[in-house]
């Protein structure tokens, strides 16, 4: 029976070799097998498995996985990576902050969209372009009242923008009802910068306040 070093070591052989399909599942099954009380190694295993994802061009699976990494082991290389690659939505990093808003406003409404269907996903690449279309023409009048706003007040106003979807039996009042993070120890609502409630010790924004991108959405989370 093969130990989490064993297929931990051939991911490693394969992603050195430039092949990233071959090294994802060793990597999982490294994932798998490790015991639960080795949080090094767990916190190991993840940062190369967030380096194949990136290199599979799966960014926001990757910088989930350094942050999973992150909470085992709090100054190892998934920490660099997080701080080289991650925004202040918890999202993998764009070339500007109108994109990294774009980005956010985008998955935030998709997120809605997809929670308001019966199938609970996307069924085809001309559905999408549809709805991301739409979406995009609310993001054009949006832009314009975001311009002095911190991230989580952005945050804030992209949840309370309301698109209507053409979705059949449309059931959208339900999944654009949001939860309010508050500390009540603190007696103060929670934002990003702050140590997520959940006890994981790393900042709201990237643990449970973080935004599930698009990508995530649309392919699944590793």
């Amino acid at each position: 029976m093969e130990t989490w070093n064993s297929f931990f070591n051939k991911g490693k052989h394969s992603l050195t070799r430039h092949k990233p399909h071959e090294a994802l599942p060793f990597f999982i099954e490294a994932l798998n097998c490790c015991p639960v009380t080795d949080n090094k190694s767990h916190a190991r295993i993840l940062f190369y498995l967030g380096a194949t994802l990136k290199k599979l061009r799966f960014d926001n699976s990757a910088l989930k996985s350094w942050i999973l990494g992150m909470k085992f082991n709090k100054v190892g290389y998934s920490f660099k990576m997080i701080q080289r690659f991650s925004n202040e939505y918890g999202m993998i990093k764009q070339d500007s902050t109108s994109m990294d808003d774009w980005q956010a406003f985008f998955s935030l409404q998709l997120a809605k969209y997809i929670q308001g269907k019966k199938t609970k996903k996307i069924g085809s690449p001309a559905e999408l372009d549809m709805v991301k279309d739409l979406i995009y023409d609310f993001w054009k009048e949006v832009q314009g009242h975001i311009a002095d706003m911190k991230a989580n007040e952005k945050t804030a106003f992209f949840r309370s923008v309301t698109i209507m979807f053409p979705i059949p039996g449309n059931r959208q009042e339900f999944a654009t009802q949001e939860a309010i993070p508050y500390n009540f120890r603190l007696k103060k609502h929670i934002t990003g910068t702050m140590r997520c409630f959940c006890g994981s010790n790393i900042p709201y924004a990237l643990c449970c306040g973080r935004i599930t991108s698009g990508e995530e959405l649309i392919n699944g989370c590793f």
